[in-house]
């Protein structure tokens, strides 16, 4: 009766992040963020024919787009937004 063993090569981070076949798959990509320097991220694994990968961005600041959705998704004023600063609601 033989015996089989299922194994495989177990990778650092560090392997992992500079795997050139993750990158040429488009599973990591490389992107430069504003406070942490250049970081690997994670993209989609799963691929459809004929479909692009968006660029994936860095995620924005806490509250840095909080005036606009407010503006567009809720359609307040100016007024309205000062209101609310006043009342410390919004930064």
């Amino acid at each position: 009766m033989s015996h089989r063993v299922a194994c495989a090569p177990v990778h650092t981070l560090g392997e992992v992040m500079e795997d050139a076949s993750m990158h040429e798959r488009r599973a990591l990509q490389w992107q430069d963020h504003p406070e942490l320097g250049r970081i690997v991220v994670q993209h989609l694994p799963l691929r459809f024919d004929g479909d692009e990968l968006a660029k994936l961005e860095p995620s924005h600041a806490l509250g840095q787009d909080t005036v606009a959705i407010l503006r567009e998704k809720l359609g307040l004023s100016d007024e309205e937004l000062d209101r609310l600063r006043g009342a410390k609601a919004v930064a």
